[in-house]
């Protein structure tokens, strides 16, 4: 579904409002992409018309950071579930989740009605929350980021 040259220009109003070109940002293949880096951690801005409980269609925007690849022989592997699901907990908006070995925080929301500044607040907490447990995971689990 391509989104509305409206939700494209707020996105892009919203990223380059935080000094970064959105043209660099925006993926040519695809006119509902984004990658961005903030500091260590890696934002990929997704648009996408989504299905609600009810069958409705609705445009939603989602923000992912790939936190670390979880190694397959990791043996810490409970005690890192453990940690996400506590820290799924204490976490407003945004949530962890598991996808092809890889730790992702993400956040999603609707996007019809969204002002440029609820996208930047997205945009901000997401990637500092995502700085913080690269570090934090990364120490606290001995896993390097590029493992």
């Amino acid at each position: 579904m391509p989104i509305l040259e409206s939700h494209r220009q707020l996105i892009n109003d919203a990223i380059l409002s935080l000094g970064i070109k959105p043209n660099i940002c925006q993926q040519e293949n695809n006119p509902n992409l984004w990658k961005l880096h903030r500091g260590t951690a890696q934002v990929i801005i997704v648009v996408q018309e989504s299905t609600n409980h009810l069958e409705d269609k609705i445009p939603t925007i989602s923000m992912m950071s790939p936190i670390l690849q979880v190694p397959t022989d990791f043996e810490q592997t409970k005690s890192l579930h453990q940690f996400i699901l506590e820290s799924n907990h204490k976490l407003i908006t945004e949530s962890f989740s598991i996808s092809n070995q890889w730790l992702i925080l993400s956040t999603t929301y609707y996007l019809e009605d969204m002002r440029r500044q609820e996208i930047i607040q997205m945009l901000d907490a997401l990637s500092y929350h995502a700085q913080s447990f690269i570090q934090i995971i990364g120490e606290k689990f001995d896993i390097n980021k590029d493992s």
